[in-house]
C-alpha cells in the first residue's frame, strides 16, 4: 500500500476544546487574479477507487457536529455555485446513486429534509426542478412521492400549493398532466 498521511489537531484532555484545522488556499490579490483551487481527490484503484468521507463529530453528551458545505459570496456579482453529481457510468453497470436522507431515531422526531430557493428582491424567485431520467429503450424512470406510515394515529400529508399573490396579478396554477 502506499503511504499514509494523517493530519490531526491535538486532543484536551484538561476541560478545553479539541484543536482546529485549517486548510485554506491562498487568495489573489491582484486585480484579474483568481483565488487558489482546493481539491480532496480520493486515490484510483485497479479496481476500486479509494472513498472520500467528511463527518462531522460525535458528541458525547450533546449534538453531534455540523457539516456545512456553502458556496463562495460573490460582494460584487453572483455567489457561487453547488453542484452533487455522480458521473456517467462505464461500458457497463449503471451511474452512481444519490441518497439524501435524515437518521431515525428511538424517541422525538426524526430530522427533516428541506430544498428550496431564495427570495428576490428585484426579480424572479428561484425555480425548483425535479427531473426523471428519460430511457432510449426501456420504460423511463418514476416520480413516487409518498408520505410517512404511522403504527398509531394519523398517516403525513402530501400537500400541494401554488403560489400567492399579495397585490395585482393572479395566484400561481397547479398543473398535473400524464403523458402524451
Amino acid at each position: 500500500a502506499g503511504g499514509a498521511l494523517t493530519l490531526s489537531s491535538g486532543t484536551s484532555t484538561a476541560g478545553g476544546n479539541g484543536g482546529n484545522v485549517a486548510l485554506t488556499s491562498g487568495r489573489g490579490t491582484a486585480a484579474g487574479t483568481d483565488g487558489g483551487h482546493s481539491t480532496v481527490t480520493a486515490g484510483r484503484g485497479a479496481q476500486l477507487g479509494g472513498n472520500v468521507q467528511v463527518l462531522g463529530g460525535v458528541g458525547d453528551a450533546n449534538t453531534g457536529g455540523h457539516v456545512s458545505v456553502v458556496s463562495g459570496a460573490g460582494t460584487a456579482t453572483s455567489s457561487g455555485s453547488i453542484t452533487i453529481k455522480t458521473p456517467d457510468s462505464g461500458v457497463a453497470g449503471m451511474s452512481g446513486a444519490l441518497v439524501f436522507s435524515s437518521g431515525t431515531t428511538s424517541s422525538g422526531n426524526s430530522g427533516s429534509l428541506s430544498i428550496g430557493t431564495g427570495t428576490a428582491a428585484g426579480g424572479e424567485g428561484g425555480d425548483v426542478s425535479i427531473s426523471i431520467g428519460s430511457s432510449t429503450t426501456q420504460t423511463g424512470g418514476q416520480l413516487t412521492v409518498h408520505a410517512g406510515n404511522t403504527d398509531a394515529g394519523d398517516g403525513g400529508l402530501v400537500m400541494m400549493n401554488a403560489g400567492d399573490t399579495v397585490s395585482g396579478g393572479s395566484g400561481g396554477a397547479l398543473t398535473i398532466g400524464a403523458g402524451d
